[in-house]
């Protein structure tokens, strides 16, 4: 087995998620073409992987699996990048179903959270009945103090102190513009208002006054401050539905003027929209920003696999 790159002779490294192809760092795989290549580290250049039909195949599906359960990627039209804590990256070919990704993606975190905080409140209303009875608390109390239901007490309680903690600091226009520090009771007056047919922009309420944020700022504020407007979570029927608009808006980065043209709630104050409008939200500004974050290294990624892509096609005619 060659573990060193056939153009530039560096190693490729290892990896522990392929036991038919324990090599390289980097993987890229095209599932529809049964191709698999490592790229290279230090040329990148793409080099196929040595696997018959039967092994590349079980590869091919491992990766997929490990693809969609990925915390941290991004996909265009014809390729994803993801990267996994061990620091292994998979380069996916092809259109991937995006729907489905996000459900994997972002549908286990927000229904742990729905969970939490059902599991949080019926907790709490068990204390306020013991308490009722004249029972101790004290025990109880620290039961509460030093797991999950207590950290959501504790927050809740620090909600009515000096407006309680801060959810977003810093400078949503640039370097130029002054701090600002939303805190969690601002998040009460947060509005998403259309600017036009796809133009918006996010109002929210600060320590100093107001601040009227649009463009690539907003979606980064409203990745800060929609997890913890969305902090109860979502059954599984509310993800799915939310991840249903996004795929009716076209576009992750569509959404949030859509939402915001919508008048059924005769109200721009976010807290007044549905649960899957603001699951959606908070779904596609993460989304959104991984992208951002992403466009110049997918792009470059497109066009290296094009040119191994060719290559691949020429050596299987060859061995046909």
């Amino acid at each position: 087995m060659k573990h060193a790159c056939i153009f530039c002779n560096r190693r490729l490294g290892e990896n522990d998620l392929l036991e038919q192809f324990p090599v390289g760092r980097r993987l890229a795989y095209d599932a529809e073409h049964a191709r698999l290549w490592v790229v290279c580290g230090k040329c990148r250049r793409w080099n196929m992987a040595p696997l018959d039909a039967d092994e590349r195949g079980g590869a091919l599906d491992g990766l997929e699996r490990t693809f969609r359960d990925a915390r941290w990627g991004a996909t265009s039209d014809n390729i994803g990048l993801a990267r996994l804590d061990s620091g292994v990256e998979l380069v996916r070919i092809g259109r991937a179903p995006w729907p489905e990704l996000a459900s994997w993606r972002y549908g286990r975190s927000l229904a742990r959270r729905h969970h939490l905080n059902t599991a949080g409140t019926v907790f709490l209303a068990c204390v306020a009945t013991l308490a009722a009875t004249g029972l101790p608390l004290l025990p109880m109390m620290g039961i509460i103090a030093t797991g999950t239901m207590g950290q959501k007490l504790v927050w809740r309680v620090l909600k009515l102190k000096s407006g309680g903690p801060a959810v977003y600091r810093g400078r949503p226009g640039g370097a130029g513009d002054a701090e600002i520090t939303v805190r969690l009771d601002h998040l009460e007056h947060v509005e998403l208002a259309a600017r036009g047919e796809s133009d918006w922009e996010v109002r929210a309420m600060h320590e100093n006054g107001a601040a009227r944020i649009s463009g690539p700022a907003a979606v980064n504020v409203l990745r800060h401050l929609t997890p913890r407007m969305n902090y109860e979570g979502g059954t599984r029927a509310e993800i799915r539905d939310a991840v249903e608009r996004i795929r009716g808006a076209g576009h992750p980065s569509q959404v949030f003027a859509r939402v915001a043209r919508s008048a059924s709630r005769g109200a721009r104050l976010m807290k007044h929209y549905s649960r899957d409008e603001m699951l959606a939200i908070e779904i596609a500004a993460h989304e959104d920003a991984e992208r951002r974050a992403m466009d110049g290294e997918l792009a470059l990624l497109e066009h290296e696999w094009r040119r191994a892509d060719e290559i691949a096609g020429i050596v299987e005619r060859e061995l046909a």
